[in-house]
């Protein structure tokens, strides 16, 4: 019995001998295939402006003039965890131009066309990036804003409208991640492997990998395709990875009730990375307007966009200052309809 023993453990060593020889060989090919790839420069094709913010240059494209907004507040949209960054708005956010409303797009540090930085670092943090964001309002001009997060982008939404409070006319949340640092992603800890794994693994889920979940949207959805070019920035994947290593300094989700402007919460039906459950608790703490898009995944605009649109459109221009409806291009009297 004890040879039988001994036999198994030698060949259950073999076969954990051979598969991280296997993995070493098949990131080292993956590695060499990210650094042939990743070789553009942030800002090239940038279809908006750099601002250079507190010594990060920053990507912000602006739909409209600043000051023409008839509200005399922005829309600004704060993307998720994407490296397409601004991208993933589009064309979906030109509705809200279309409005008549301003629409600023910002690429967060890391990502689209903004800089990447390839370790961990406080601008990487949630509060680092609402300051960056706060730098490039001043850059602009900005002063108020209505505030809309997606995913991700709802927690750095978040603790901007904590720090930031004065700048924040009302905000919306899409799928809005926002309970903080205490869940851990699994595929995170798989990102976070020696050896090149980690790397190898980013490349092959949110990197420019031909097997990647952007290339895979891309053959069933023509919509996305001018995203890949953004994965394809040098430093994505190793920009990605310096978020997941940098160590969360950030208000969530001990003070998201400290929120206190108005808040719409938007939220898929069928989401299953914010689940509708995390909205539903989001809504109820904040006693926000809340809207369930019927059959939706984590883009809840992706069954009706322009009902999603009309959602967000109504509900700010119900929160901004009295405008005649023909200024603002937005009917206040339209009932809106969804599940509140």
């Amino acid at each position: 019995m004890r040879h039988f023993f001994r036999w198994c453990g030698r060949l259950l060593l073999l076969v954990m001998t051979l598969g991280l020889a296997a993995a070493l060989f098949w990131a080292d090919g993956q590695n060499k295939q990210i650094d042939e790839w990743e070789i553009f420069a942030a800002t090239k094709n940038a279809p908006g402006r750099i601002v250079a913010v507190n010594g990060r240059n920053m990507h912000v494209l602006i739909k409209g003039k600043l000051e023409a907004d008839p509200t005399g507040a922005p829309i600004v949209l704060l993307h998720g965890f994407s490296a397409a960054g601004h991208a993933t708005w589009l064309p979906w956010a030109n509705q809200l131009a279309a409005a008549r409303r301003t629409v600023v797009l910002i690429d967060m540090l890391n990502f689209g066309h903004s800089e990447r930085i390839t370790e961990a670092h406080d601008d990487l943090t949630h509060q680092g990036q609402a300051a960056l964001i706060n730098g490039l309002l001043d850059a602009l001009g900005i002063g108020q804003i209505d505030l809309v997060g997606w995913s991700m982008g709802g927690a750095i939404a978040t603790q901007f409208t904590l720090d930031y409070s004065e700048r924040v006319r009302a905000i919306t949340f899409v799928a809005g991640h926002v309970y903080g640092a205490n869940r851990v992603n699994p595929f995170e800890l798989l990102g976070k492997l020696p050896l090149g794994i980690g790397r190898a693994l980013t490349w092959n889920s949110l990197g420019g990998s031909p097997n990647g979940l952007v290339a895979r949207m891309c053959a069933t959805d023509k919509e996305v395709c001018h995203w890949l070019d953004l994965l394809l920035i040098e430093n994505t994947v190793d920009g990605l990875r310096a978020i997941s290593d940098t160590q969360q300094i950030s208000r969530l989700p001990d003070d998201v009730a400290l929120i206190d402007k108005p808040v719409l919460v938007i939220a898929g039906e069928v989401d299953e990375i914010v689940p509708r459950a995390d909205s539903e608790w989001l809504a109820e703490t904040l006693n926000a307007k809340l809207y369930i898009a019927e059959g939706a995944g984590h883009w809840p605009a992706e069954k009706d966009p322009a009902t999603v649109a009309r959602h967000i459109l109504n509900f700010f221009a119900g929160n901004a200052p009295e405008q005649p409806a023909k200024d603002a291009g937005i009917d206040r009297d339209h009932s809106i309809t969804g599940k509140y």
